[in-house]
């Protein structure tokens, strides 16, 4: 079996339309997943020309990748069969459920653990502040 093998058939959701979650999204549509990705905002990649982005859009719809644009995730569940989302219209609406075998969140630049327990980590030469996680012996 190759690693293709083990990507076959699998449906990945990508949380995060820039360039990082487009990537690894693009990466694995090439071994064979079924890609999907949710994007807050009406368009990919912010920040860059609206064209580009466009072009970019249509390319990866050859590739299968399908979008859902000015949408928000609202809610999640994990169970042994994999993934649900819970999605909705950013400006409101009806929810609908997304399934997914493996989801990616690929969304801002500065980890937010705020409330996430991680303070503990301290304890193990862990520093986090707004920007980055750190060792204590690599800083």
């Amino acid at each position: 079996m190759g690693v293709g093998d083990v990507w076959c058939g699998v449906v990945q959701i990508v949380i995060g339309g820039g360039v990082i979650g487009l990537e690894m999204g693009s990466v694995w549509a090439r071994l064979g997943s079924k890609v999907t990705v949710v994007e807050y905002l009406p368009r990919l990649i912010p920040g860059t020309d609206s064209e580009i982005a466009t072009s970019f859009q249509r390319i990866l719809t050859k590739q299968k990748f399908d979008f859902k644009l000015s949408t928000k995730v609202v809610g999640s569940s994990v169970s042994a069969s994999g993934v649900t989302l819970t999605v909705a219209p950013a400006a409101g609406g009806a929810e609908e459920k997304l399934n997914a075998d493996v989801v990616l969140v690929s969304t801002g630049r500065r980890p937010y653990t705020k409330n996430l327990g991680l303070e503990v980590c301290r304890s193990l030469s862990l520093y986090i502040d707004r920007s980055c996680i750190s060792c204590g012996y690599a800083v």
